[in-house]
């Protein structure tokens, strides 16, 4: 499990620090580059319930993530045929939903097995860290000296790779074929829509995930456009994540001293205060050291968000609240993604002065939500990490 994760993540960093560098490469405009991007989100919000139920009702999830990683491999292997922007635009987003929506699959595979088994999910989730890692450095390296016109070789070596690997899975339902995993009820989302408090703190955090939208759309660009190198630009990713993966170990620890909601407005402070001095294009220098903030705004906002939702939910609808703020994130990204083109155009690096103000948004109603729940203390279990 550890080094499928491991592939799964090295996969994704050699992807997304770099693949608008492709769309530029083949001569696709801003506009479709931000129309391109934002639709794999856009297919998720409408999808994943079903892949999950899907995956619910296979004889083991194990089926399920097998044949959506062989569907990947023929979609994306169809771009070396063609890359006229409908082509591009059809495979990218076919593929890239399916890899959305197989994740959370893979996730709540892995921890519904680590229980059976006593093993720790979180020991296996770190290795596909180190691969994002690993993934950043080695593209950034392979594009730099060899061409961005590699990353299609690239993209397609590794869904072929993955395919392959899954197999190697394991039974993920062997020893509980009698517990009971499909729910007869679905999401009361009457009853989560009556908490106004709630939903103002899950929209607030659905806002700061949004704001990273610019960042992960255009950030790459935006720095080669500044005058860095690929492999200067693949340091900058891979230091973020250095540093995500190092609040996610020291987070149990956080949340045993701070309420979800405190957390979580820490978290989008802080993103603004990034995107503020992303937008002053700033030096490497600088660069360096704000990128260490990417561990609050990613990996803090993240679990914070799944501990809020766990201290306040019953056990009863608690994957289908998850899944409901899944879904509110997704939908937020892609309409984020979708105008980042445009925002590009017109804006430039000064664009991130466009996702503070998002930001800010986002706090405030996390902070409304605080004030609205007053006089309700949070549960602060064991942290869900």
């Amino acid at each position: 499990m550890s080094a499928y994760y491991f592939l799964v993540f090295l996969s994704m960093g050699s992807v997304l620090p770099f693949y608008t560098l492709w769309f530029k490469s083949i001569e696709l405009s801003e506009h479709q580059i931000g129309v391109i991007a934002a639709s794999p989100a856009i297919v998720v919000v409408l999808l994943t319930v079903y892949i999950g139920n899907l995956a619910d009702k296979a004889r083991d999830w194990r089926s399920t993530i097998v044949l959506c990683n062989w569907v990947i491999a023929v979609l994306v292997s169809c771009l070396a045929v063609t890359q006229e922007f409908h082509a591009v635009f059809l495979f990218w987003t076919l593929s890239g939903a399916l890899l959305l929506c197989m994740t959370p699959v893979l996730d709540a595979a892995s921890i519904r097995m680590a229980r059976q088994r006593d093993i720790h999910y979180h020991k296996m989730r770190a290795f596909g860290s180190l691969g994002f890692i690993v993934g950043v450095l080695f593209s950034g390296w392979v594009f730099e000296h060899l061409g961005i016109s590699r990353f299609l070789w690239v993209l397609i070596g590794l869904a072929w790779m993955r395919a392959l690997m899954s197999h190697s899975l394991p039974k993920f339902r062997e020893g509980i074929e009698t517990e009971k995993v499909i729910s007869e009820k679905g999401f009361d989302t009457t009853s989560m829509l009556h908490r106004r408090w709630f939903l103002l703190v899950l929209a607030g955090c659905a806002l700061i995930h949004a704001s990273h939208s610019y960042y992960y759309t255009f950030g790459t660009v935006l720095w080669i456009e500044a005058g860095l190198s690929p492999s200067t630009v693949s340091l900058l990713w891979a230091w973020g994540v250095v540093v995500e993966t190092l609040i996610m170990w020291v987070f149990a620890s956080l949340a045993g001293k701070f309420s979800a909601r405190k957390l979580l407005a820490v978290a989008g402070l802080t993103a603004s205060v990034r995107w503020m001095i992303f937008g002053l294009d700033p030096g490497f220098s600088v660069l360096v050291m704000v990128q260490t903030l990417h561990g609050v705004t990613f990996a803090l906002l993240f679990l914070a968000t799944v501990n809020f939702i766990a201290n306040w939910t019953p056990v009863t609808i608690a994957a289908q609240a998850q899944s409901f703020s899944s879904a509110m994130n997704v939908g937020s990204m892609a309409l984020m993604t979708l105008v980042s083109g445009y925002v590009h155009v017109s804006l430039g690096m000064s664009g991130y002065w466009i996702m503070l103000v998002i930001c800010v948004v986002g706090v405030g109603l996390i902070l409304l939500g605080m004030q609205t729940g007053q006089g309700m203390p949070e549960q602060r279990p064991k942290p869900v990490v």
